[in-house]
């Protein structure tokens, strides 16, 4: 799942044009539909209950959809200069810049989101 979201953000990157038309329209083109298949398939597979494989689908979606469009954010995406946010000021000078903030984002994202969706399998302990 990892491998597909890290190439799926990529690809969407490399081509942003593509996401309206993602989202905006209803797919019918069998390459996309036969990779929604196969990550369906791995859903199914690793143990997610049939009516809940779309819902997932949705979230990964959305996940790196959203990965993809900060890829594009210019490298400052938030100024401060006022003084009147001294936790937001700290942290962005705390944290990485550009590319890297986006790369390091997307990792922590990645791993929270497939550790809850570890912790949700059916028959999985709370």
């Amino acid at each position: 799942m990892a491998t597909w979201l890290r190439s799926y953000r990529r690809a969407l990157a490399e081509h942003p044009s593509l996401i309206p038309l993602l989202t905006e329209q209803t797919m019918t083109a069998g390459s996309v539909l036969r990779g929604y298949d196969r990550v369906a398939a791995l859903l199914g597979g690793a143990g997610f209950p049939e009516d809940q494989v779309m819902l997932w689908v949705s979230v990964l979606d959305s996940y790196a959809l959203g990965a993809a469009f900060d890829l594009a954010a210019p490298a400052e995406v938030w100024r401060v200069d006022r003084g009147d946010t001294p936790v937001l000021d700290a942290a962005l000078r705390a944290a990485p810049r550009g590319r890297a903030r986006a790369d390091a984002a997307f990792q922590l994202g990645l791993e929270a989101l497939l550790a809850g969706m570890r912790s949700r399998l059916p028959g999985r302990p709370d």
